[in-house]
């Protein structure tokens, strides 16, 4: 075997598919390694020109960028593009393209080496997938990731961090000039120097200021990655949390506001029980005892006026002792309550009315028999209903009262349907729930029942519905 045929053998078997071509790039020499990359024969391509098989997308690009500067005498000239194989699928080919020349210096072939990098292809958009889909989660987190260093120094950003400081996207800045963003990177610089020389990661909110001169509050964390026990760089992620951290901020101002507003309700509701309260019933006892005291005309209607007025300052005072009260449960937690049991409670509180009434109260619970609620402030719900129903019967007529409980879409409803004497909406229904107001005075009361009924649900997220017509009854319909 002499060299040219063990030179042959070795073209042959090399795992790229190397080429001659004449100056139009036409096949003059194949090796076997087209059956491989490509599923030609070496016969099948000879005399055929590339162009016939490069992808119509990649034709001019290996005009501009190969074969013409190749045809200049360029050397070694390297290009990445799609060839048809023989089951017509496309194979990515990386080829190096050198110019041959002639005694003249004038390019009399071309020799080309190619191999497949189509899994380099793919695994490289794959990549780039992945890279966007972390540039575009970065961008609606405000958020990047970055990486230093610790031999090289070097430090790389991605795009989300050069947005983070609203810089141009380009070069990082050095460590020294990244402190200076920070306000007080005392904390900061600790933590890194922690970092490297103990392995222990870190997370840290910042106050900092963007290259536009912009206050923000940023998070950072880092994470040292160790080899041999040593660490070698770290890692982590900058996020802007400055809208964040200005709603917590607020939020922290106005739970110190509704504190302090809490312990000034306290005090009143102190003052009102205590200071307030007291005198009133000594002087209601001090007017008992004057009625017995043998008054003139004159002065028994002077304290019968006197007695009116004494009254109504002990109602206003109970009044503002139960809207205190109802403030100051308003953060009053949620239970598993049974409905059953909790009317059972009431009714046991109302025996006496239901009895001198004669009233027969019904229930259905078929709908819903549990739900998530503060007790006292159902107990307090079904108590002022209840109490209305019977409180405006209609004379001389048993009340009926139903309780049932109902849904709508997804939520619960509590429902009380009473046959009483009803309201005109049209005329009353805008006073029905304002605070003092009554619409009749067929039985005893100060307007504030359904009041703070009303603000009891609403505190909780619900809401209250009435139907009625006079005559006819009505139905309160609460929905939490």
């Amino acid at each position: 075997m002499n060299k040219l045929d063990e030179f042959e053998i070795l073209i042959d078997n090399s795992p790229w598919l190397i080429c001659r071509h004449s100056p139009d790039g036409t096949f003059e020499f194949v090796n076997k390694g087209s059956v491989r990359v490509l599923g030609y024969e070496p016969s099948e391509l000879i005399g055929t020109n590339p162009y016939d098989f490069f992808h119509p997308a990649d034709q001019t690009a290996i005009e501009e960028e190969s074969h013409a500067p190749a045809l200049e005498g360029e050397q070694t000239l390297m290009s990445e593009y799609r060839f048809r194989k023989k089951d017509g699928s496309y194979v990515w080919l990386r080829t190096y393209t050198e110019p041959v020349l002639n005694q003249k210096g004038e390019v009399q072939s071309l020799v080309t080496s190619s191999m497949d990098i189509s899994e380099d292809i793919n695994i490289r958009r794959a990549l780039e997938r992945k890279d966007q889909l972390l540039e575009e989660a970065g961008n609606l987190s405000a958020m990047g990731a970055w990486e230093f260093d610790l031999e090289t120094q070097e430090i790389r950003w991605t795009r989300g961090v050069f947005k983070v400081h609203e810089m141009e996207h380009g070069e990082p800045p050095d460590f020294e000039t990244l402190m200076s963003f920070y306000k007080n990177p005392a904390p900061l610089s600790e933590a890194i120097e922690r970092a490297i020389s103990t392995g222990e990661p870190y997370n840290l909110v910042m106050p900092f200021t963007s290259v536009k001169g912009r206050d923000k509050w940023l998070k950072t964390i880092g994470k040292p990655v160790s080899v041999g026990g040593q660490v070698v760089k770290l890692i982590g992620v900058v996020q802007d949390i400055t809208e964040e951290f200005e709603i917590q901020s607020k939020n922290r101002e106005m739970i110190q506001s509704l504190e302090a507003q809490k312990q000034k309700l306290k005090n009143l509701n102190h003052i009102l029980s205590h200071n307030l309260r007291s005198p009133v019933a000594n002087l209601e006892i001090l007017i008992e005892i004057l009625e017995s005291s043998g008054l003139n005309q004159t002065q028994a209607e002077t304290l019968r006026h006197l007695k009116f007025t004494s009254q109504n300052i002990r109602h206003t005072l109970s009044d503002l002792m139960e809207a205190v009260q109802l403030i100051q449960i308003k953060d009053n937690s949620k239970e598993a309550v049974n409905i059953r049991k909790v009317l059972d409670q009431v009714t046991i509180g109302l025996k006496a009315k239901i009895e001198a009434t004669n009233a027969h109260l019904k229930t259905d619970f078929s709908a819903w028999k549990e739900i998530e609620y503060p007790k006292v402030y159902l107990e307090s719900i079904l108590l002022n209903m209840i109490s209305n129903a019977l409180k405006y019967s209609k004379a001389g007529v048993k009340p009926e009262i139903l309780i049932r409980t109902s849904k709508k879409g997804k939520k619960k409803v509590l429902e009380v349907h009473d046959q009483g004497i009803g309201m005109d909406l049209v005329k009353d229904g805008e006073k029905l729930f304002a605070m003092g107001k009554r619409l009749t005075d067929q039985a005893e009361g100060r307007g504030v029942g359904l009041f703070f009924t009303k603000e009891q649900i609403e505190n909780m997220g619900g809401k209250i519905e009435v139907e009625s017509n006079l005559g006819k009854g009505s139905v309160f319909r609460v929905i939490f």
